[in-house]
């Protein structure tokens, strides 16, 4: 593997979700989803969709995922 010299390789704890953006966004659309039933697959899609549209903003992602590790 080469590795160009703009990238660096972080590595994290086998078990660190609260390590893992991704974790973090998916938390707070999971907040946006709880104790909701969903009849429909569809209709499940739907609520995805509008989470995604009108919760996940650039400003959110930067706020949640800009850990100082990422900037060093």
């Amino acid at each position: 593997l080469i590795i160009p010299k703009n990238i660096a390789l972080l590595f994290l704890p086998p078990y660190s979700p609260e390590l893992n953006p991704a974790e973090l966004v998916w938390l707070q659309m999971k907040r946006k989803m709880t104790h909701k039933i969903y009849k429909t697959m569809e209709k499940l899609k739907t609520e995805i969709s509008k989470i995604v549209k009108n919760l996940i903003t650039r400003e959110l992602i930067i706020d949640l995922c800009g850990f100082d590790y990422f900037f060093k």
